[in-house]
């Protein structure tokens, strides 16, 4: 069972969410050319990412503008196993370290 909104999917969202994380300048129209999608769907799959709190406000009427994701929407784990100690760090998209745990 997949997300479906109408006529965008899941797919679509996923692809539009990989390549705004990928490119720190890409546009609506540079994902409309790159994922061969109407415009019209690329913004409505940009109404959707930001109620849903993945991308931050941008001003509607501009179209050049680069697109950004929430840095505290998703989080990256690290752990590292040694005999002596272990640690485990989680990070946001911007890379600051939002917990550690040593023991």
């Amino acid at each position: 069972m997949g997300l479906s909104l109408g006529k965008t999917n899941y797919r679509q969202i996923c692809q539009t969410l990989k390549l705004v994380y990928q490119y720190k300048n890409m546009t609506r129209s540079k994902i409309s050319h790159t994922l061969d999608i109407d415009r019209a769907m690329v913004t409505h799959i940009y109404h959707y990412l930001l109620e849903n709190g993945w991308i931050e406000e941008q001003p509607t009427n501009l179209k050049k503008i680069p697109l950004k994701l929430k840095e505290d929407r998703l989080f990256a784990a690290g752990l590292e196993l040694q005999p002596e100690y272990q640690i485990l760090t989680i990070c946001n998209l911007g890379g600051k370290i939002v917990f550690r745990h040593e023991w």
